[in-house]
């Protein structure tokens, strides 16, 4: 039998304490099926839990109210009690929790969460040059590269962008030690931090700064992105991820860069990136006002909300992003819109791509399944 994915879920776990021989966890989740928790599985440090509690489909006025047309949002909330007995390291120390949901029969989405993380956290001034929020969107980001990028904990993986490692951070949590981990970015200070903090202690984790040039953040920069090989060799990496970085760049960068993930990703291998894309639903909402961005201005390679300042935020239509996929031989996995121009249905802020570099057996069933549809509608 064929395995299905688990079903998609908005959701948020977090730890309120642990006394008394008791961890106790908190969260909600909804999903856009509108099918109430039924159950749940729990795994700590990849082992499954069997003795806990749960209480589940609490009131959530709040989230009824940021999500008023899906029945469920109304009560979404859930508590766990796990007694620390029943785990095999009681002492909680770097645990990372996996709470897969049952809805009616199925599974949902996956949510995380770290317990007392002997990794510090970046000061908060790094953490603010990547937008603030550091360990809720890693935790978040670790379940869609699970769910849609079929993220292994033996998987070889690049992290393009990485910043300050708020992927780096959680993934450190999942993959095993004989898995890689490469990132990359071109900010000095915040690789500096991974190296002195992460690489120690998970020392199959590795960060380089490259001199790419960027007006803001890189100015010194001796490289321009559209040049910048990728130091790897190819067919290195299983999955390949990208957040936040093809919103800062314009179209002829984009294309580059979509060459060098070919080169280095594995036949078979995931790319999970993201970015903003245009289309007339965009446009409507951008022009009715509900938007948080208002990206207006074509450029040519790219559009933006700011002239002067292009890299500010830059979007693309969606059908040249489709076509900078398909001209490359990738095949789009799944597309996953987000809430950043007002939608009321959305995945996370940004949209969300993920391509497959597709193997001599996947290109192969792709021929024939293109073949097929060719025959039937002569």
């Amino acid at each position: 039998m064929l395995s299905t994915k688990p079903i998609a879920v908005k959701g948020w776990l977090n730890i309120t304490n642990i006394n008394d021989g008791v961890l106790k966890l908190v969260g909600w989740l909804i999903s856009p099926v509108d099918r109430p928790l039924t159950d749940i599985e729990i795994k700590v440090g990849g082992h499954k839990i069997t003795s806990f509690s749960l209480e589940k489909n609490l009131p959530s006025p709040k989230l009824q109210e940021a999500f008023p047309h899906i029945p469920e949002a109304k009560n979404a909330r859930f508590r766990i009690k796990i007694p620390l007995h029943t785990l095999t390291t009681p002492e909680l120390k770097d645990a990372l929790i996996e709470v897969i949901p049952k809805l009616g029969t199925e599974d949902g989405q996956s949510l995380f969460m770290i317990v007392n993380p002997t990794l510090p956290l970046p000061k908060t001034e790094y953490m603010d040059t990547i937008g603030g929020t550091f360990l809720p969107v890693g935790l978040e980001f670790l379940s869609y590269l699970i769910q849609y990028a079929d993220l292994k904990p033996t998987d070889h993986v690049l992290d393009i962008g990485c910043g300050v490692g708020r992927l780096a951070y959680v993934l450190a949590y999942y993959l095993n030690p004989t898995a890689r981990y490469e990132g990359f970015d071109i900010i000095n200070d915040l690789i500096q931090w991974t190296q002195a903090n992460i690489t120690p202690q998970f020392p199959n984790f590795q960060f380089q700064k490259v001199n790419i040039h960027n007006k803001w953040y890189n100015p010194d920069g001796d490289v321009e992105a559209k040049d910048f090989i990728f130091p790897y060799p190819e067919a290195s990496f299983d999955v390949i991820f990208l957040t936040s970085v093809f919103t800062h760049v314009r179209g002829y960068e984009i294309s580059h860069y979509f060459d060098e993930i070919k080169r280095v990703l594995k036949p078979g291998g995931r790319c999970l990136f993201t970015c903003f894309l245009v289309n007339n639903e965009t446009q409507e909402l951008i022009n009715s006002g509900k938007s948080t961005l208002e990206l207006v201005h074509n450029l040519g390679d790219c559009i933006t909300n700011n002239p002067e300042k292009p890299e500010n935020a830059t979007g693309f239509p969606e059908s040249v992003v489709g076509s900078l996929i398909g001209d490359r031989g990738f095949s789009l996995l799944s597309k996953h819109y987000g809430s950043w121009c007002g939608r009321r249905d959305f995945t996370t802020y940004q949209d969300m791509l993920v391509i497959l570099k597709p193997n001599f057996f996947q290109k192969a069933f792709r021929k024939v399944n293109y073949l097929w549809d060719n025959f039937q509608n002569k």
